[in-house]
Parts: structure tokens; sequence; C-alpha cells
């Protein structure tokens, strides 16, 4: 499985059915935002759930992370860096969406 997403240290329990409603909606849509409150878990579900779904998606499941970013410019760069690619190889358009495939 191809992904940079984190191993999970510690045990999961008692969310298997927000875990089946986040796959449901990946049937249908690419982009899915989790939102809460602070501390309630949004972070550790979402890692959990691409845990998942990196077992049935071919390309893999990676793990941006975006919340350092000052500016929007950068995306694409942070999207490549994810991938550990500096320059070339996949391409990103302005809204992060890929605009050709890895050469790996």
């Amino acid at each position: 499985m191809r992904t940079n997403i984190p191993a999970q240290l510690t045990s999961f329990v008692g969310r298997e059915r927000e875990i089946a409603e986040l796959q449901q909606l990946l049937d249908d849509v690419r982009l899915l935002t989790l939102v809460g409150a602070g501390g309630i878990g949004k972070s550790r579900l979402a890692l959990r759930l691409a845990g998942e779904l990196g077992r049935r998606v071919q390309d893999g499941v990676w793990l941006v992370e975006l919340a350092a970013l000052q500016d929007p410019g950068l995306v694409p760069q942070a999207l490549r860096a994810s991938h550990g690619k500096r320059g070339g190889g996949k391409r990103f358009d302005s809204r992060g969406h890929s605009t050709h495939s890895f050469n790996q």
C-alpha cells in the first residue's frame, strides 16, 4: 500500500459507525471535511479513515499538512512534498487537483 499515513500506535475504539458513514460519503465525493470543536478526535478519525481507505484505493492515500502554510500558492509544493517529490512529477492546479499521473 502506497501511503504516508503515520502508523497508529494506540488502539482505536468506538468510532465504527462514524468510519462506516464517512466511507459511504467518500463513495460519492473526492474531498470530505471534518469539522468540530478542538480535541474531539477529528484528526485521529481522519487518519483512521485514511488507513482504512488505503486498502481499497489503487493510488494510495496521502496526508498533506496544510496548517502551517501562510501562502495558498504553496499548496502545490506541499502536495508534491507529501509524495516525496521536489519538482516535476505529478502536477497540481491551483485548486490542488492533479493534472497528470506520477511516473514512479
